[in-house]
C-alpha cells in the first residue's frame, strides 16, 4: 500500500527539492518529508554469517512520476542500460555521501557503507524500484554480536517506511532459524531530536 503524502509533496517545488536529496547532495535538517520509501532489507548469509544486506526500496508514485519523466528518455516504460546508468549516476550515487541511508550496528560499533554493489533500477506500472547491495567488512556471528539495522535518512526529507507485509527477509539459511524484531532505536534520534529511527533486530537461535 502506498503511504498517505501532504498534499504540499505534489508541488513542483517540493519535486525539486527532493531531486537534491536523492540526484545532489543532503536536504536542509529542517525540511519534513517530500519523498517516501518503502523498503524491505534482506539479510544474506553465507556459512551461517551474515554478510550483508540487500535494500528493495519503492519511491512513492509522486516521486516515481518523476523519475520516469526524467529517466525514460524513450517512453517505453522501462530503463535500459543507457537509462539505467543515468538513473545510478545522477538518481542513486551521491547517496554514498549519506552512506546510502544504512546503518548497520555489531553489537557496539557502526557500520555505515561507503560502497554498493549491483544496482538495479525497474519500473513497475507506475512506481519506481531500486535494488542493491550492502556488503560488511566481514562476516558476523549473529550469536556472537547482535546485528540491528536501520534504514533512514538523518535530515527526515525522505522517509523510508518498512513494507507492511514483508518488511524483513533471510537468504542463505534454512526457513525459520531467523527472526527479527521492529523496534524504536532509542540510542539516536533525527529531526530536531523528535523521531526515533525504526531498527530491526537480528535473532537467530538455530546458529
Amino acid at each position: 500500500m502506498r503511504p498517505k503524502r501532504p498534499d504540499r509533496a505534489r508541488t513542483p517545488l517540493a519535486l525539486a527539492a527532493a531531486v537534491l536529496v536523492l540526484a545532489a547532495a543532503a536536504a536542509p535538517v529542517c525540511a519534513h518529508p517530500h519523498v517516501w520509501i518503502t523498503n524491505i532489507t534482506t539479510f544474506l548469509f553465507d556459512k551461517g554469517r551474515v554478510v550483508g544486506l540487500r535494500l528493495d526500496w519503492t519511491f512513492d508514485d509522486i516521486f516515481s512520476d518523476f523519475l520516469i519523466a526524467e529517466f525514460d528518455k524513450n517512453k517505453d516504460g522501462r530503463f535500459d542500460e543507457a537509462e539505467l546508468a543515468e538513473v545510478k549516476r545522477k538518481g542513486f550515487d551521491n547517496l554514498k555521501e549519506h552512506n546510502y541511508f544504512v546503518v548497520v550496528r555489531l553489537g557496539p560499533e557502526t557500520f555505515r557503507p561507503d560502497d554498493v554493489a549491483g544496482f538495479a533500477a525497474r519500473i513497475d506500472g507506475r512506481l519506481v524500484h531500486y535494488r542493491f547491495e550492502v556488503h560488511l567488512r566481514e562476516p558476523v556471528a549473529p550469536s556472537a554480536k547482535p546485528v540491528r539495522v536501520s534504514v533512514y535518512d538523518e535530515s527526515y526529507f525522505v522517509e523510508v517506511l518498512l513494507d507492511r507485509n514483508d518488511p524483513i527477509r533471510f537468504e542463505g539459511v534454512p526457513s525459520g532459524i531467523c527472526r527479527y524484531a521492529i523496534g524504536e532505536d532509542k540510542e539516536n534520534r533525527i529531526y530536531f531530536g523528535l523521531i526515533h529511527p525504526l531498527q530491526a533486530t537480528l535473532a537467530c537461535p538455530g546458529l
